[in-house]
């Protein structure tokens, strides 16, 4: 189910059903009373989603970094296996073929000790206001597992080291009422409960039980991963499960009042999605397993859970009802193009006369060399080529590197980057392993790997030592844009360490090498794309 824009809303209070008079079913705003909207006036917001705000890109599977493969998986234990093969995105849906029957989906990394964490996509550069985003629900199909208190669990990790003292989580039933988090957590009809799509509510900071573990869910989170399933049974193994979207959202932003009144008796409440057919119950929420509303009360309904669309909310006993259309409108994402972090004034565009795209061999030959890898090809892609590990081709191989500018004595250059002006550097790297070229490398559920940016001052004819930045993982091949300013990246913080300690020089005065060392991954060969790199000054 795709997230479309924003549509007109027609709010109305109308006759669904039954021809008897006298029922009234009303939805207003809490804060103001009154009717919600007129007639061809804007919808509901949507509720505020960790994902869309803070990282700028939903959980909606419409490309891969919108989960880690890397981090789905494990090279030998059968209950961490989650997937056969490669899962795919189809249509904006993940699709995989379970493994076990407790699939599981990272959809952030946490970031790894000792690793430039901030250049990359992981909870170290995006980390998760827990006493903020404290609601999680999501959008998934799977087979009936015939099981009525089958499992399934969300898992949290507070620091980038995963241990005890970091990591929590909570298990709640697939279906029926959870008796230990005093709540439906599986918001379809019971009745609709054991196959098809269905849509899950959980409140990660509420007490769980005996089924809430670790590090309870506040202050500041920085990795999270749901399993889809109960470890103890088979039910879904070697069965597709899809999942749709993810959402972590507050509480309490998004609400609506609804008031029933003239029914003669308890009320039911359903919300019906025009754009999936999905049918959600709305139920008390007051820690009791009731599924109806008494007739002459109210209820504060917080929808923030749900994803945006028209949704038809009808209250019915028996064959009366009462209808009221709500339309929650897709959140605004907002992309700031300046100043942003990848900079201004390109110094290749400028200096040079020519951009490194990679897209022809001048952009390396010029200035610059590749090192212990086959030769590369160039196209409107980047430069391509494969890492040939240690010993490699040349003697002291297994260091294989790209530089855009090298004044190493063997090979004399004349060009000199200004640090001072010059500092925001931005690359987009792929791995290909398993993806796009034949050969004898498998994929792998490590097939992602490691780079790292490495500079040295002008050396002047002299052999000066490299300064380097930690290793930054790149999860799951790929492709992913990295930016950093190399003028902040300090062997102290403030966020984490960002070069290594051995480093001569921070990134300043005149700089005569500046590489890429596309794969420290330890031995394993890697065919790689390397392409737009840019090293720019800061917006003007």
């Amino acid at each position: 189910m795709k997230f479309r824009p924003a549509i007109l809303c027609v709010v109305f209070c109308g006759l669904a059903g039954g021809t008897a008079a006298g029922q009234s079913f009303t939805m207003t705003r809490p804060s103001g009373g009154g009717a919600m909207a007129a007639a061809g006036a804007a919808g509901e917001p949507a509720g505020r989603d960790f994902a869309t705000d803070v990282i700028g890109d939903a959980w909606d599977f419409e490309q891969e970094t919108d989960y880690n493969l890397q981090y789905s998986l494990h090279p030998t234990n059968a209950y961490l296996s989650a997937w056969v093969g490669r899962p795919a995105l189809v249509n904006g849906v993940f699709t995989g073929i379970a493994a076990t029957s407790a699939p599981k989906i990272s959809l952030q990394f946490e970031g790894i000790e000792g690793g430039l964490n901030m250049a990359g996509k992981n909870g170290v550069r995006y980390p998760i206001d827990a006493n903020r985003y404290r609601r999680l629900s999501f959008r998934v199909r799977r087979p009936a597992t015939g099981i009525d208190y089958d499992l399934m669990q969300v898992m949290w990790f507070r620091d980038i080291v995963r241990n005890a003292n970091s990591a929590g989580g909570r298990l709640w039933p697939a279906i029926g009422y959870n008796q230990q988090g005093s709540r439906y957590n599986n918001q379809m009809p019971a009745d609709r409960q054991r196959s098809g799509w269905q849509i899950f509510k959980v409140d990660l900071d509420l007490p769980g039980g005996v089924w809430a573990h670790g590090v309870p869910w506040t202050g500041t989170m920085r990795g999270i991963e749901i399993t889809l399933g109960d470890q103890y049974t088979t039910a879904l193994v070697n069965r597709t499960v899809e999942v749709d979207w993810v959402r972590l959202t507050e509480r309490g932003t998004a609400v609506v009042n609804l008031s029933f009144s003239g029914f003669g008796g308890p009320v039911t409440v359903m919300a019906q999605h025009a754009e999936t057919g999905d049918v959600v119950q709305i139920t008390p929420d007051n820690g009791t397993a009731a599924t109806t509303f008494a007739d002459g009360t109210s209820f504060l309904w917080d929808y923030g859970f749900l994803p945006p669309g028209t949704w038809t909310i009808t209250a019915s006993r028996g064959s009366t009802s009462r209808s009221q259309t709500l339309v929650i409108d897709p959140p605004p994402v907002i992309h700031v193009t300046e100043p942003d972090v990848s900079g201004g004034r390109d110094f290749a565009r400028a200096v040079i006369g020519d951009a490194w795209d990679l897209t022809n061999p001048q952009d390396i030959t010029r200035y610059g060399r590749v090192y212990d890898m086959t030769p590369p090809t160039y196209d409107e892609n980047g430069l391509t080529a494969t890492t040939l590990g240690p010993g490699g081709d040349l003697p002291g191989g297994g260091d294989a590197f790209v530089a855009l500018a090298d004044d190493a004595i063997t090979y004399p250059r004349e060009l000199v980057i200004p640090a001072d002006n010059y500092h925001r550097l931005t690359f987009t790297l792929e791995y290909l392993t398993g993806k796009e070229l034949p050969g004898p490398i498998a994929l792998g559920w490590d097939w992602g790997s490691v780079f790292r940016v490495a500079w040295r001052s002008r050396a002047h004819g002299q052999n000066v030592p490299f300064s380097e930045t930690r290793p930054a993982v790149v999860l799951d091949g790929g492709p992913h844009t990295f930016s950093m300013d190399l003028k902040t990246l300090t062997k102290t913080g403030p966020v984490e360490p960002a070069i290594e300690p051995w480093s001569p020089v921070l990134w300043t005065g005149e700089i005569g090498t500046l590489r890429i060392d596309v794969n420290e991954a330890g031995g394993v060969d890697r065919p790689f794309r390397l392409s737009n790199v840019k090293l720019a000054a800061d917006d003007e």
